[in-house]
């Protein structure tokens, strides 16, 4: 089946430096038909997904893991969990030395995805490289709203809510794009990351929006030494 799409969106004189080196344009505008069900928004959204998926396998892999795609599954369609996953074994002792060196690196490494990759180091979609179009940001922030709710029914289930909740502190907030969503729920709120870059791009975004929510943004570096109850997950 792969094959004979890959033979209706390619020259027959090109199919193989397509399937091995990149993807053309009727394979993007079809992705999105097919994927999304709309056109897309723009020529450089187009030139952006040729020049970021180098094979259609990753076209369709990008594609099918957006959070757009997958906003348009039902329910019963999403990956779920199912409770029986094996336990998560992180290692979270170490001399002062080792942490402060992995802190280090690690700080060094998002700071770098912050200045160069703000968008995609969050959610890594072709669209999100460099500057997205003003379109694209509009949805890589409405994509948190799904995360809030899937929170919520996580607290339903086990008989808690956000309700009569003041402050909270969103550790890896990344530019905000769950913040945006959890601030209406709470008199304050404070988001921590350990890159600069996110946190100066997250905070410029938040006035171009003039959001009059209650928000601060600060670095992770400054509260290093706090000690934090341990967390399976997290969501940028």
């Amino acid at each position: 089946m792969f094959e004979k799409l890959v033979d209706r969106l390619t020259p027959a004189t090109h199919r193989k430096d397509v399937m091995e080196g990149g993807v053309s344009r009727e394979a993007v505008e079809w992705a999105y038909r097919l994927l999304l069900g709309r056109e897309p928004e723009s020529d450089a959204v187009v030139e952006s997904q040729m020049e970021g998926n180098r094979d259609l396998g990753q076209l369709r892999n990008n594609f099918l893991s957006s959070p757009e795609f997958n906003d348009r599954l039902p329910p019963a369609a999403r990956l779920q969990l199912h409770g029986g996953e094996p336990p998560n074994i992180i290692e979270s002792d170490g001399s002062p030395e080792l942490l402060a060196r992995l802190f280090e690196h690690i700080h060094r490494s998002w700071h770098q995805f912050g200045e160069e990759q703000p968008f995609w180091s969050v959610l890594t979609a072709p669209e999100y490289r460099g500057q997205p179009e003003e379109v694209a940001i509009d949805r890589f922030f409405a994509s948190g709203k799904a995360e809030i709710e899937r929170f919520q029914k996580t607290l339903a289930r086990v008989g808690l809510s956000l309700a009569g909740k003041r402050t909270c502190l969103e550790y890896g907030c990344g530019l905000g794009r769950v913040t945006r969503h959890l601030a209406p729920h709470f008199d304050r709120i404070t988001g921590v990351d350990i890159s600069a870059a996110h946190l100066a791009k997250a905070r410029a975004l938040a006035d171009a929006k003039e959001s009059k929510e209650s928000t601060g943004y600060i670095s992770s570096r400054s509260i290093s030494s706090t000690r934090f109850p341990r967390s399976t997950s997290s969501t940028r």
